[in-house]
This record gives structure tokens, C-alpha cells and sequence, in this order.
């Protein structure tokens, strides 16, 4: 990327959270999925957005150019984003898809600076389905086994090809998305071992939605292949006070990746018709 400005802030246990910034406009923190980190997962869609809005490629621990911590809980990374936002303050926006999606809903939950949320189909737990879950099961442990033979670029092929569709599959990797993103498998496991250990109530609880007072959009794909996200949309709009739910017709849970054009274009148009953001 051709910008050098980076933020940073210091969440609540210490860690350096950091972001590239991109464009000029009303401020939006874009947060990556479960595998890669701010600016692999949003470099293809920045371009439609900077000329518009302040993009915070953020990256929440361990990942990208923010510093790492042995604590990867569910609640850590929710805070890392919220310790961003308020060191940014208010009005902002924030976007998160896939994974991240999650995380910024729960942070929106726990703020009062952030004036609207974008999400793209995000993981809900509460809603995965036996069938479905045995499937995430079999792909997490084929993950960790190639990642512990150290091929980590198989690993994230692998993982990724649990969620995407078949042309999802071939336009990352001519855009070297595996590669780039294969140093966070270790990560991920990690992360995915903590949330899998934690007691608390995770990012999707119906407790945590009901709390966002921000408008939230919520993007989904005509051509997802699980019906898990399908369901996430629904329980997601269920909880949360004010949303509103479009799809995108032809994209797939990667649009983000694969049709960036047109994901700005929904986001562009949701975020300029909040008050805040005019």
C-alpha cells in the first residue's frame, strides 16, 4: 500500500494495537476475518473506499503490525477493538467480515464512539448446526496437522476452503491470499483453543447484541455455500436493535476478497446515509 501513516492504541492489558490508515473522510476501523490481519484482508477493497472515508486497516494481537500477547480470549481481541475505537473517538464506523464480524459487534456493544457497524455474513456460534459443526471440527484438525508439519500455506488453503465457494477458491489464490495469510495459522489455533476454552458468553450472546444501540448493516451472499451464515444473518438481525440485512447477488462469504467493488459500494452507501457520517 502507498500510505505510511499508522495509528496505534493500547488495549486494556497493555498491547500494542496498530493500524495502517489509508484515505481521507469520516473514520472506519476495518477489521480482518479468522485468517490474515487488517491490511491482507481489506487491500482489495481500500482503493473503492479511501477516497471517501479514513480507513484503520486494524489488526487486533498477534496479528499484522500490532504487537502480540500469550491472552488470545474471545473478550481480549473484543477489546482490542474497542481500545482502537476510543482512542480515536467518535463518530466512527466499524467493519468487520467473516470472524471479525463477530468481534465488532461485540465492541459496538461495549462503546458509545462507534455511530454504525458493517458486518459480511458474520460467525455466529450459537446458531452452527450438528452437520455443520462436525465439518468445522474436521477442518480445524486438518489445519493444526498440517500446520504442525509446517505447511502452513497447505494449512490455510485447507481452512479456507471449508468456507469458500469453488470460484472463491481460485480467484484467492491467484491473488496469493494463502501465502500472505499462512504466517496467522498458528494464530488462529491458538485463538480458536482459547474461545473453545473460555466461560464467558461469546461476541454473538444475545445479551451482547441487544446491547448495540448503532444502526448495523448486515451483508450476505447470494452464492455462500453453508447455510451457517445464512443463519448467522438471522440471529444477528433477530438481537440487534436496528439492522438492516442486503444481499449481494453473485458474491459468495469472500466478497470481500473477490468483489470488493462491490461490497464498497453497499458500504459506502450505508455509512454516508448515517447522520454522523454526513
Amino acid at each position: 500500500m502507498d500510505d505510511d501513516r499508522i495509528h496505534r492504541a493500547i488495549s486494556d492489558d497493555g498491547t500494542e494495537i496498530a493500524a495502517r490508515v489509508q484515505g481521507e473522510g469520516p473514520p472506519l476501523v476495518c477489521l480482518h476475518a479468522g485468517l490474515g490481519d487488517g491490511e491482507v484482508d481489506w487491500q482489495a477493497a481500500v482503493p473503492w473506499l479511501r477516497d471517501r472515508f479514513t480507513c484503520h486497516l486494524m489488526s487486533y494481537r498477534g496479528r499484522g503490525l500490532s504487537a502480540s500477547n500469550p491472552d488470545r480470549s474471545p473478550n481480549r481481541l473484543v477489546q482490542d477493538v474497542v481500545a482502537y475505537a476510543e482512542i480515536l473517538g467518535g463518530p466512527l464506523g466499524l467493519v468487520g467480515p467473516s470472524g471479525g464480524g463477530m468481534f465488532v459487534l461485540a465492541a459496538a456493544a461495549r462503546t458509545s464512539v462507534v455511530s454504525a457497524v458493517a458486518v459480511y455474513e458474520p460467525i455466529v456460534f450459537e446458531v452452527l448446526s450438528e452437520d455443520e459443526g462436525a465439518g468445522f471440527q474436521r477442518a480445524l484438525e486438518h489445519m493444526a496437522g498440517l500446520s504442525g508439519e509446517g505447511r502452513l500455506v497447505e494449512a490455510a488453503r485447507d481452512w479456507i476452503g471449508f468456507f469458500a465457494a469453488d470460484h472463491e477458491m481460485v480467484a484467492l489464490s491467484a491473488s496469493g491470499y494463502f501465502e500472505e495469510s499462512a504466517p496467522y495459522v498458528p494464530v488462529l489455533l491458538e485463538e480458536i483453543e482459547h474461545a473453545l476454552a473460555s466461560k464467558e458468553p461469546g461476541p454473538t450472546d444475545p445479551s451482547i447484541l441487544s446491547e448495540i444501540a448503532a444502526p448495523v448493516l448486515i451483508l450476505q451472499g447470494s452464492r455462500s455455500t453453508l447455510d451457517w451464515y445464512r443463519d448467522g444473518v438471522r440471529h444477528v438481525a433477530d438481537h440487534v436493535p436496528e439492522t438492516t440485512v442486503r444481499e449481494l447477488p453473485g458474491s459468495g462469504h469472500f466478497g470481500v476478497w473477490v468483489e470488493p467493488r462491490k461490497v464498497a459500494h453497499e458500504l459506502t452507501r450505508f455509512f454516508q446515509a448515517v447522520p454522523a457520517f454526513t
